[in-house]
């Protein structure tokens, strides 16, 4: 009953880290490619458009993307929320 009154009002947001989550650790952190089937699962995900997805890292915002390769890109947080960009840069 609580969680029904909640239904259709609210965005879902997805949060996700990238180094040990979406990619395994590397020695050389620009190796870091994602896992397997990773990509194309969170692009199924945006492409619902119903659910807000950002990644928060500790590397610096603009590493992410280039890694992560999903377009149109996701928003990223990096230095562990100190930087914020957006989709569209």
């Amino acid at each position: 009953m609580f969680f029904a009154g909640f239904a259709g009002k609210f965005t879902p947001l997805l949060l996700l880290d990238y180094d040990g989550t979406l990619a395994p650790f590397r020695v050389d952190r620009f190796l870091a490619r994602p896992w397997a089937g990773v990509r194309e699962l969170l692009t199924r995900i945006q492409q619902q458009g119903r659910t807000r997805m950002a990644i928060i890292s500790g590397r610096s915002a603009h590493e992410i993307r280039p890694l992560l390769g999903i377009d149109p890109p996701f928003e990223v947080w990096g230095l562990h929320g100190a930087e914020r960009l957006f989709p569209n840069g």
